[in-house]
């Protein structure tokens, strides 16, 4: 299915409103909700670097050398402009604490965005309101074309990629950053286009094991949105056309529908875009959230003893259920893993700064993880698809016969049930005080706070 109008296209549309807006125009309250970002995604990069793939990624691109551009946020270490932008992108990925969209598409649109503008805004000495223009108009495209693209809920089941959507955030952020003008920017867009990856989360964690660290792959689509943009400044030509007609990106990509209105409605007026964006309390996929809630609303109800547990029982949504594995979890695989994160929330280990590993087998948490099973609610998977609730029920069975009971919807964190400002700053010193220390963490949160004032560009690490 596809929605069109015989009229100037939206890849032409969308690169003349890419090209002309200003942080001016941005109004005060959406200006504030983008510092926000900006400081969350920082603290999941940094904290990304604590796990062992991050880890890997960052041996890896360190080793690479090659000219000093941007830095890596964990380290300071100054590397390519592309390279920091898959460094950056991939570590605030692999903690999975990064900020979420679910609309009528899904995805983590922060990861793509906060980093590409980041790396080419410390290539070009990009000045803070620059920097945050760009994002802010990183977040408006990813949003809008994960909307208009986003595949009905039967074809969702077969074929789904958020990184694939995600590049043109990253497109956009750069070439607000490099002072394209339309022309350009709609080159850069069609190059984007081709270096997008393939639609291939439906191959994550489902029945193959092991689970591909890669995850969503966000640094090769922030890699490939800020080559793109370097590319085009040099003249390289893309096609200009890339997200035009019946045989453009949507379909590119896997989708099934494709809304032309939803694409270039509200261009500059409309800012519902940033509400939807929602912020993440706990270290672990999205989907199990609400399991984590129900159980907490459960503890502060009942005491629970984890060894007079006789059996858990878990009813949920498609999306939740589908990552059932127990055990032999690597560390991506228990941020997916239900029974897990339950067995970690009942021992007191809540994923509230991020999982570690020595909890992979541990004893105590295998045992707990091995009393759930797990059980797909037709009326939950409905309200999933319907109302993007996200329900879980948990029951608890004691082994003197006695039952309790909690359930969940809407996970903390959604924008129905957002956290402050000030939860979302605590959770950055969380992640990073361990990391950089007080001081330069609370420096940090000063410099995004006032980001609109500063003369260049934001620096994790001072020189």
């Amino acid at each position: 299915m596809i929605k069109t109008i015989q009229r100037k296209g939206p890849t032409r549309i969308l690169s003349e409103y890419i090209a002309a807006k200003r942080y001016e125009d941005i109004p005060a309250t959406v200006r504030e909700k983008i510092k926000i970002l900006l400081l969350d995604s920082l603290g999941c990069s940094i904290g990304g670097s604590t796990l062992k793939p991050g880890k890997m990624i960052l041996s890896f691109f360190e080793g690479l050398g090659g000219i000093n551009e941007s830095s890596i946020h964990a380290t300071g270490r100054k590397i390519p402009c592309i390279h920091a932008g898959y460094v950056n992108s991939a570590l605030s990925n692999i903690l999975d604490f990064d900020d979420t969209l679910i609309d009528k598409g899904i995805g983590h649109p922060g990861a793509t965005v906060v980093h590409p503008a980041l790396a080419v805004a410390e290539k070009v000495s990009g000045h803070g309101k620059d920097i945050l223009n760009a994002i802010c108009l990183g977040y408006e495209l990813s949003v809008k074309i994960l909307n208009a693209m986003a595949p009905t809920p039967e074809r969702m089941k077969q074929v789904w990629g958020l990184a694939t959507f995600q590049i043109f955030g990253a497109v956009t952020a750069s070439c607000k950053l490099l002072g394209f003008d339309a022309d350009r920017i709609a080159s850069a867009f069609g190059l984007a286009g081709f270096c997008a990856p393939v639609p291939f989360v439906r191959k994550i964690g489902t029945v193959e094991r092991p689970t591909s660290w890669l995850k969503n792959n966000f640094g090769w689509t922030s890699m490939g949105g800020v080559m793109s943009a370097l590319q085009a400044a040099e003249g390289f030509q893309g096609s200009t056309y890339i997200l035009d007609g019946d045989k453009s990106f949507w379909i590119m990509a896997g989708s099934d529908q494709y809304d032309f209105e939803e694409l270039t409605r509200g261009l500059g007026e409309d800012y519902k875009f940033i509400e939807k964006i929602s912020f993440k309390p706990y270290a672990v996929c999205r989907f199990t959230h609400t399991a984590i809630d129900a159980l907490k609303m459960i503890k502060s109800k009942h005491t629970i003893s984890p060894k007079d547990i006789a059996r858990i029982k878990a009813e949920t949504f498609y999306e939740a259920f589908k990552f059932s594995t127990y055990r032999g979890l690597n560390i991506i695989e228990a941020q997916y893993s239900l029974p897990y994160v339950i067995a970690l929330e009942l021992l007191d280990r809540s994923p509230s700064q991020g999982l570690s590993e020595r909890d992979l087998d541990d004893e105590d948490v295998l045992r707990i993880a091995d009393l759930v099973s797990l059980e797909v609610d037709p009326d939950t998977e409905r309200l999933f698809v319907e109302q993007h609730l996200m329900p879980s029920s948990i029951t608890i069975e004691m082994k003197n016969g006695q039952s309790v009971q909690g359930k969940a919807e809407i996970p903390r964190g959604d924008l129905r049930k957002p956290l402050s400002d000030e939860e979302i700053i605590q959770k950055f010193r969380d992640i990073v005080w361990p990391l950089l220390g007080e001081n330069n963490a609370e420096r940090i949160i000063r410099d995004c706070m006032n980001l609109d004032m500063s003369q260049g560009p934001l620096r994790v690490h001072l020189d």
